[in-house]
């Protein structure tokens, strides 16, 4: 790629939230130490030396994917929209709910329903709902944190 490696990009994705934890295989040609060794440093999950094997590559993403939804489902993300599953909330609600209460604390709570936000989705794409759900979120915390 003319002007940027595979290790800026690979370091640009997980400075952007979004990519943080998207698995990352490197596909090279620099298979010696050093180059192992700048693909997990550029935050690389995994290396691949050329030439590729296609049950070695099928196998290591397989493999990555399977983790990836692992710790989604230990952090209690919802697969598909990406966002706290409903018994990981009712979890975490529980235990402010429990805290205020043994320090004597106000707590209060608001669920906001958005009338056809899924809709956004449809006519605008998934990108402009996310932008969208992260500008209210980011409103909502200037607002109430």
């Amino acid at each position: 790629m003319p002007g940027v490696s595979g290790y800026d990009i690979c370091r640009l994705m997980r400075s952007t939230e979004r990519f943080a934890r998207l698995p990352i295989i490197f596909l090279t040609s620099k298979s010696s130490p050093e180059g192992r060794a700048a693909a997990f440093r550029a935050g690389g999950n995994d290396l691949i030396a050329k030439p590729i094997l296609t049950e070695e590559l099928l196998s290591r993403v397989h493999s990555r994917l399977e983790v990836s939804q692992a710790l989604k489902e230990r952090a209690g993300i919802n697969e598909r929209s990406g966002l706290i599953s409903r018994v990981a909330f009712v979890n975490s609600v529980s235990k402010f709910i429990e805290s205020a209460k043994l320090h004597g604390s106000p707590f209060s709570l608001a669920l906001i329903a958005i009338e056809g936000f899924q809709e956004i989705a449809l006519s605008s794409g998934f990108a402009a709902q996310d932008k969208l759900f992260h500008e209210l979120t980011r409103l909502f915390r200037l607002a109430f944190v």
